[in-house]
């Protein structure tokens, strides 16, 4: 039970729980930086000639749905990945927070309070 209670336990639990969430928000950074290539049609006209010559005019349109379908989806997931990297760091911040709490109760007094001004000297 002692070893429950140890406070260098608690530390390591709390840099790991850092560590793990930290990690999550820069892959978070760094999914948004990917992108979809647009979808480019580059058919030359011989292959035009001897179909209708509608065929050309759909074939870009479709093209151009498709880009605008996939620009639509890479916009909806890069702030999905934003908003999931932010709260990530916010969360990894925190442990850090708490790190250096359990941290501060070993330096001065083994989970004694210390009062803040007491703690800090300017």
């Amino acid at each position: 039970m002692d070893r429950l209670l140890d406070r260098r336990l608690l530390l390591a639990i709390w840099a790991a729980i850092f560590l793990i969430k930290f990690a999550i928000g820069v892959a978070h950074l760094a999914a948004v930086r990917k992108r979809i290539e647009r979808v480019r049609l580059d058919l030359s006209p011989d292959i035009y000639q001897a179909t209708n010559p509608e065929t050309r005019k759909a074939l870009d349109k479709f093209a151009l749905s498709v880009n605008e379908t996939f620009d639509s989806y890479q916009r909806k997931t890069q702030r999905e990945h934003l908003i999931g990297a932010g709260v990530y760091l916010i969360a990894a911040l925190t442990s850090l927070l708490s790190f250096m709490a359990v941290l501060r109760g070993i330096i001065w007094g083994k989970g004694i309070p210390v009062p803040l001004a007491k703690s800090i000297e300017i």
